[in-house]
């Protein structure tokens, strides 16, 4: 029943990575009746972490979550792919999975943005720092919009939430990373972050090592929506050009967001959107999710495609996604289309408020 929901298992054409018997695989191994070695490992990484066969699961399994356990041991005998101890080692570097000093690119914003007294702090993730490098900008000019004066970019701390060595099986390390960036951060009123797999992680991995949070966590589209919902604002002139909306897996199927995103697109764009036939809860991963594109690029990126090639038979050349792992996994394909962040793109539909 759940063969067909799983992306990988469809791109790949192999049973073996069918949700049930990666499951079945991890049980054998925690069984030793499978020695825990690379071949046999390599089935709790053909995994993206989407949960969408979770749906059609009579026992409602999270496949992550049971895969996730097999990846902690396999890195720590060697068994986890080669591109996973690549991977960490670049991490290591500048604590980010881009291996770049994006510190110093958040200390470069107007200093106004960057008062440590201000209350609320901006994570801005590293994802969109390394992937997305205008969305800084895009920010400041709707925070201005919005007249948004009590937030700060966090310019001195670690630019990610370790949740990326965490899906690869690098407990320890995520740990290690996890409680710098938590006491860097519990002492402000609210923590926004701007991607949602990292508000995710912040919310529900972190409280599970001991960190527990006594202030609000939320996306920097959980901060926006909000304040566009309660205040009145001008849009732009209803717009022509049709869009069609992502659903990530961070914003849908583990933070639930899938309303809001499209009430407020419609509502500034003054149109419809053009929806994936897949979509909602029934959206199917980029290809970016859990880890997966750093050892299976080809197949990661055909999955990419199929959103694509549906974009193309529906004559649309814009698409909005609220994950930045996803934006930039979109437009490395190098397509003739228009990748836009949702939050940047309802910025752009935004005169004043």
């Amino acid at each position: 029943m759940c063969h067909f929901s799983c992306p990988v298992a469809q791109v790949e054409k192999n049973e073996s990575f069918s949700p049930a018997l990666k499951q079945q695989s991890a049980k054998f191994i925690t069984e030793k009746k499978l020695p825990l070695n690379a071949d046999h490992a390599l089935s709790a990484y053909k995994c993206l972490g989407c949960r969408a066969s979770e749906k059609y699961c009579d026992h409602q399994i999270i496949v992550a979550d049971s895969l996730q356990e097999i990846r902690q041991q396999a890195v720590k005998v060697y068994a986890a792919p080669a591109e996973a101890y690549l991977f960490e080692k670049k991490f290591r570097k500048f604590n980010n999975p881009y291996g770049l000093d994006l510190d110093s690119k958040i200390k470069k914003l107007p200093s106004e943005w960057l008062d440590p007294a201000k209350p609320d702090a901006f994570l801005l993730s590293c994802h969109q720092i390394g992937a997305n490098p205008k969305s800084s900008q895009d920010y400041l000019g709707l925070f201005k919009k919005l007249q948004i004066q009590d937030l700060k970019f966090c310019s001195d701390n670690i630019q990610c939430c370790g949740y990326s060595l965490y899906q690869l099986g690098f407990k320890e390390e995520f740990e290690e990373l996890a409680y710098i960036q938590f006491n860097q951060l519990k002492e402000s009123e609210r923590v926004i972050v701007g991607s949602p797999e990292c508000a995710w992680a912040l919310r529900e991995l972190y409280p599970k090592i001991g960190l527990q949070w006594n202030i609000p966590v939320m996306t920097l589209f959980e901060y926006v929506a909000d304040r566009l919902l309660k205040r009145p604002y001008k849009a732009k002139q209803e717009s022509s050009q049709k869009y069609m909306y992502h659903d990530s897996c961070y914003m849908g199927r583990y933070l639930g967001l899938y309303e809001t995103p499209r009430q407020l697109l419609e509502t500034l764009t003054g149109q419809e959107i053009e929806e994936f036939s897949c979509h909602g809860e029934n959206s199917v991963c980029s290809g970016a999710g859990g880890g997966y594109a750093v050892h299976s690029p080809g197949p990661a990126q055909e999955i990419a495609r199929g959103h694509l090639r549906e974009m193309k038979k529906k004559g649309v050349q814009v698409l909005v996604s609220g994950c930045p792992q996803s934006q930039q996994h979109f437009r490395n394909l190098k397509e003739n289309i228009i990748v836009k962040d949702l939050v940047s793109f309802l910025g752009e539909q935004i005169v004043s408020t």
